[in-house]
């Protein structure tokens, strides 16, 4: 798993490859333990909260490694819309406002039940994937009648 950021839009990918589950099967899942989560979010202390809090605050300000990842950083930035170059300042401050209560409203609220936003992309590979978990999901067949349904995107 790893956070993501696609044109200012937070979000979390999972790469997850099986040798014996099909996609949907993944699928399920992946949302049965973000589900799962749920319940240690909400039985979370407040010492662990702030200890969680702590290790985020510690990783988005961690300097650079060498001038190729500094390099990357900064065009990131740009790519971002960031041109002051204080994402990291702004993430710090309001990661540092974040009370426990609206950490769990907000993880409750966007990862304990089915999502209502996501995409789903898959290889079947040899298993075909189980219809009866993927059914429900709106498929993306073409592109162009995707991009018209989404117009505040550009896309290239």
């Amino acid at each position: 798993a790893a956070p993501t950021v696609f044109e200012r839009m937070p979000g979390l990918t999972f790469i997850v490859q099986s040798p014996v589950a099909d996609a949907g099967t993944l699928y399920e899942a992946t949302n049965h333990m973000l589900a799962s989560f749920n319940q240690e979010a909400q039985s979370m202390s407040a010492e662990t909260f702030a200890q969680h809090k702590v290790a985020l605050a510690s990783q988005i300000n961690r300097p650079h490694q060498n001038l190729a990842k500094a390099s990357s950083f900064l065009w990131d930035e740009l790519m971002q819309g960031y041109e002051r170059f204080d994402r990291r300042q702004q993430l710090t401050a309001a990661l540092d406002a974040l009370t426990l209560d609206e950490w769990r409203a907000f993880y409750a609220a966007r990862f304990a039940s089915t999502p209502g936003r996501s995409l789903l992309v898959f290889q079947p590979g040899a298993r075909e994937p189980r219809h009866d978990v993927l059914a429900p999901l709106r498929s993306v067949v073409d592109r162009t009648d995707f991009q018209a349904l989404h117009r505040l995107r550009h896309y290239p």
